[in-house]
């Protein structure tokens, strides 16, 4: 039944209205149309939760990871970076130089976990895959 007013005072009408027709005819679930919903989509509700969670917790793994790396590879470049700028290199030349060498470092982490989805495009696999679906 749809209606503006309060669902407790719909659920009270309902029930005083059935019992006035026939008072052996008993109604045991009564619930609004939105409490039957969250009640369906719980479970998925908690599993989106629980995935989201772990996905935010690898991804501080990550940012934890690559911070880690980059603070290594700048300590262990401190003189050449102090040479640097005692020949008269910018601050933006210097942060460009450290970042490239991030990125460099970032690309050769990634590049075995992604090998996975180069080397069929690289022997050609992919292609022949798909034709034998065709």
């Amino acid at each position: 039944m749809r209606s503006a007013l309060d669902p407790q005072y719909m659920t009270q009408t309902l029930r005083s209205t059935i019992v006035e027709i026939d008072p052996l005819l008993a109604l045991q679930e009564v619930r609004p149309v939105t409490d039957a919903v969250s009640a369906i989509e719980a479970p998925r509700h908690f599993n989106t939760d629980l995935i989201t969670a772990f996905a935010l917790g690898a991804l501080l793994l990550a940012i934890t990871g690559i911070y880690a790396v980059m603070a290594f590879s700048v300590s262990q470049r401190t003189q050449e970076i102090a040479i640097r700028m005692t020949l008269g290199a910018h601050r933006a030349g210097i942060a460009k130089l450290v970042l490239v060498s991030g990125v460099r470092l970032t690309l050769l982490g990634c590049g075995p976990r992604c090998s996975w989805l180069v080397s069929p495009l690289s022997t050609g696999q992919l292609l022949s895959v798909r034709r034998q679906r065709n």
